[in-house]
């Protein structure tokens, strides 16, 4: 699959993906907002998996005096969140594809400050901050505020490749859907049964094909509702945190071995000249990762005795199974849980 990567973008030069479910009641406050940019997109795209017109009629109203092209699709069967958002992003024609929520509200000058970064041909992916609201957008609590901790430009394979993107705070240059088989998805880690979403397979193949730029600016307001199909992240204290890292066993570090493996059958796919170089990186990185989680499940072996966990342990250090995570390796906190888990829990504990 041979691609071209433009190395110049037009100032408006981006599609906004907008994937409806049953949005009637908030869409068009957020397609209004997109009309007040003081940058206009190219287009708005929305494939819609509603079971009835409701959303549509909202969205062909808007349309008929909206200030860019709007194209509607309503999808003939059901396509779920992950099929919808694909369907909509392989729809759009601009250089870069904005993702968008249908209950959000976008501030005025949000494509005005994430468009020119992408000025830098190397820059794949761009993300902001965002205001989460309720319903009737009163500001709620930041306790999730460190989930958008990123900040500035980061290099190919620099930001952690299993960091969970929230799409509405993403701007992603739309070769990442193009240059890649999109059908080879791999499994989404965090919902096994599942293959990537639309904004996973964004973080995960743009951070690794280029450049990450984060900003700091609170570019949008994320509306937190009871129909949210995912919502802010939970805020969780110290503790919680080591609880919830001990609760990983055996099952999640081959669950993590199979997606790495995945991901780099991926990018030995890329054929690109203007990406090989980094997708060659990329696939080495997941291929010796997965070899170091295979190896680290054997850590969390439930029928095996301590002294043979303790062996795999030292076996991973011998094979600098623990060396740094940009290194693809698992990094120094791995190897103290890994002790701890050996040292300090029976058997039992170890499973997943």
């Amino acid at each position: 699959m041979n691609q071209t990567v433009n190395t110049s973008i037009k100032k408006a030069d981006v599609s906004v993906a907008l994937a409806a479910y049953k949005g009637e009641q908030y869409i068009l406050e957020q397609l209004e907002s997109i009309a007040r940019q003081t940058v206009l997109p190219r287009e708005v795209v929305v494939t819609d998996d509603s079971p009835n017109d409701l959303t549509g009629d909202v969205v062909t109203r808007f349309a008929a005096s909206a200030p860019f092209e709007v194209r509607y699709e309503k999808n003939v069967e059901r396509l779920g969140y992950r099929g919808n958002f694909f369907k909509a992003i392989s729809l759009c024609r601009g250089e870069v594809v904005a993702f968008c929520d249908q209950d959000d509200v976008w501030t005025e000058d949000k494509l005005a400050v994430m468009v020119p970064l992408f000025d830098d041909p190397k820059v794949m992916v761009a993300m902001h901050n965002v205001e989460v609201v309720n319903q009737t957008l009163a500001p709620l609590p930041a306790a999730n505020a460190k989930h958008w901790a990123y900040e500035g430009r980061y290099e190919a394979m620099q930001p952690d490749p299993w960091y969970l993107l929230f799409g509405m705070c993403a701007l992603v240059r739309r070769v990442v859907f193009t240059a890649l088989k999109v059908t080879d998805r791999p499994t989404d880690h965090t919902w096994p049964t599942e293959t990537m979403s639309h904004d996973e397979w964004a973080w995960a193949m743009g951070t690794a094909l280029g450049r990450l730029v984060a900003v700091p600016q609170k570019l949008a307001l994320y509306r937190q509702h009871e129909t949210n199909t995912v919502g802010a992240p939970a805020s969780r204290n110290r503790r919680e945190n080591l609880l919830r890292t001990l609760a990983a066993g055996q099952a999640q570090y081959l669950l993590m071995a199979k997606c790495s493996a995945q991901r780099a059958a991926v990018f030995e796919g890329v054929t690109a000249p203007e990406l090989r170089d980094n997708a060659r990186r990329a696939a080495d990185y997941y291929r010796r990762l997965s070899a170091s989680l295979t190896r680290r499940a054997a850590v969390y072996s439930a029928a095996a005795p301590r002294w043979q966990r303790l062996a795999s342990v030292g076996t991973m250090a011998l094979t600098l199974g623990y060396r740094s995570k940009r290194q693809a390796g698992l990094g120094g906190k791995a190897f103290l849980k890994d002790m701890y888990v050996c040292l300090f829990t029976a058997n039992e504990t170890a499973k997943s």
